[in-house]
C-alpha cells in the first residue's frame, strides 16, 4: 500500500461494508509480507474473486517479482524438488524459479482446479511461495476437512501453511427486483505454521467476526498483534505504527 493513500481496491471493500478497515489494514500488511491469502465462503464466486483481486492489486510487488496464474493443467515447471512435496506431474521442476521471484494466483481452488493441481499448488507453499486464491467452502472446519480428505489429502503440517483465510457470506440482493447479492466477511483467521520441527501446533487465530446483533464486526486481532508482527518480520512497535497508519487511511475512505 503506497504511503500516500489507500488503494481504491481496498477503499471499495471498506465503503461497501465488505470488511472493516482494521481487518483490511491487517491483511494488507500480511499480504505485503508474503503471507498466503485464501478467500472462501458461501458468497458468489465472483465476489470472492473481487476481494482476492483487491488485496493483490493493492500490494506493490518488488522489482523482478511477478504474478503467475495457476490454471487447470498446470505443469509446475517452476517448482524446485517437486518430488519432495509429492508432485508427480510430468514436467514439474523442469525450470525451477525462486519463491521470491513470483507470487502464485489461482481462481477456484476447489471448484475449478483438478485435485492433483490443487494439491501440488498448496503443498508448494512449504517451499516459501506465496499464494492468493479463492475456494468454495462455508467455514474453516469444512475447508480444512475437504483439503485433508480424498482426493486432496493435504498433509496436516502443510495445512498449517495456508496463511490468512477469509470466509465471505452473501448479503442483500432481491430476486424480485433483479438485484444481485453482495458479500461480507463473516470470519477471518490466521493459520499458524509450526515455528520449528516438533513444535506444538497452535489453533488458528480468529482475527474478526461479523456480529449480527450489533450489525458490526468484532475485532479480535488486537490481542494478536505480537504474533502478527512476528509473522511479518516487524517489531511489535513497527507493526502497530504501520497498522495505525493504514487503518487511518481506510477509516477516511470509509467515511
Amino acid at each position: 500500500m503506497p504511503n500516500g493513500g489507500a488503494p481504491d481496491s481496498l477503499k471499495h471493500l471498506c465503503r461497501g461494508k465488505v470488511a472493516p478497515p482494521t481487518l483490511v489494514a491487517h491483511l494488507s500488511i500480511l499480504v505485503a509480507a508474503r503471507v498466503p491469502l485464501i478467500v472462501a465462503g458461501g458468497a458468489d464466486r465472483a465476489i470472492r474473486e473481487q476481494i482476492a483481486d483487491a488485496f493483490a492489486s493493492a500490494t506493490l510487488l518488488p522489482e523482478g517479482v511477478s504474478d503467475y496464474e495457476i490454471a487447470d493443467g498446470e505443469r509446475f515447471a517452476w517448482l524446485a524438488d517437486p518430488a519432495g512435496v509429492g508432485c508427480t506431474i510430468e514436467g514439474a521442476g523442469a525450470a525451477p524459479r525462486s519463491p521470491r521471484s513470483m507470487r502464485l494466483r489461482a481462481r477456484g481452488l476447489i471448484e475449478a482446479l483438478e485435485p492433483t493441481v490443487a494439491r501440488s499448488l498448496l503443498r508448494s507453499l512449504v517451499r516459501g511461495y506465496q499464494l492468493i486464491t479463492t475456494a468454495a467452502a462455508p467455514d474453516l472446519a469444512s475447508l480444512l476437512q475437504a483439503l485433508r480428505s480424498t482426493p486432496y489429502r493435504i498433509p496436516e503440517d502443510d495445512l498449517l501453511g495456508l496463511g490468512a483465510i477469509l470466509f465471505v457470506e452473501a448479503v442483500g440482493g432481491s430476486r424480485e427486483k433483479g438485484e444481485a447479492p453482495g458479500g461480507r466477511v463473516a470470519t477471518a483467521y490466521l493459520v499458524h505454521a509450526p515455528e520449528a520441527a516438533g513444535s506444538v501446533r497452535r489453533p488458528p487465530t480468529l482475527l474478526a467476526a461479523w456480529n449480527g446483533r450489533s450489525c458490526d464486526w468484532d475485532d479480535f486481532a488486537w490481542a494478536a498483534v505480537p504474533e502478527l508482527a512476528a509473522r511479518t518480520g516487524l517489531t511489535h512497535e513497527a507493526y502497530a505504527a504501520l497498522l495505525d497508519e493504514r487503518e487511518g487511511l481506510l477509516d477516511e475512505a470509509e467515511g
